[in-house]
């Protein structure tokens, strides 16, 4: 016996068989669509410029801190470690502390780090930034950064070489473990 039966049982003992198994399979509904959509949401293929390729250019706004736009051209000559992140996103939230870490120790002056808000609006991209403390630039995707890079997961984590390739792509939670070997490798 489940315990959503159980506790369907429990608060209506004079309820219906009929009715006790539509609750059980709206129940069952419910978990099966959340799986469902965290799967889409969280899935770790496909999202990402292919290993390899050249990284797209780019321009964006800096939202955190505010000031001149940021471009790829501009941070040639280092690796440049982007984690594309929304607001909304839990997962986002949750992975957000490890390059933060990074980027506080040492690795910091061996790399570019930037964080690039997929979210709507300025306020909801600086709000992000603020309250996960992201101390690096963050700069808002004005939709092409998206498309140019086929972001289609977040968090989504993109390593740009020296060269400009794009050497590396993860989706979803990404240790920081795996973000430093990276960069100990470029």
């Amino acid at each position: 016996m489940t315990q959503a039966y159980r506790t369907a049982r429990q608060v209506d003992p004079k309820q219906t068989p009929a009715a006790r198994l539509r609750s059980v399979l709206r129940a069952a509904v419910y978990v099966i669509a959340a799986a469902l959509i965290g799967t889409a949401l969280c899935r770790t293929s496909d999202s990402g410029p292919p290993e390899g390729s050249i990284a797209p250019g780019f321009e964006l706004q800096a939202v955190s801190p505010e000031s001149s736009p940021v471009s790829l051209d501009a941070l040639k000559g280092q690796p440049v470690l982007i984690e594309v992140f929304a607001s909304w996103c839990p997962t986002c939230r949750t992975a957000a502390p490890a390059m933060s870490r990074l980027f506080r120790q040492s690795v910091a002056p061996k790399a570019h780090f930037i964080g690039v808000s997929v979210d709507e609006s300025l306020a909801q991209a600086r709000t992000a930034a603020s309250t996960w403390r992201i101390p690096f630039p963050v700069l808002l995707d004005d939709g092409n950064f998206s498309r140019g890079y086929r972001i289609k997961s977040l968090p989504t984590f993109i390593l740009i070489d020296r060269a400009g390739r794009v050497s590396h792509v993860s989706t979803g939670l990404t240790s920081e473990r795996r973000l430093r070997g990276w960069l100990e490798e470029s």
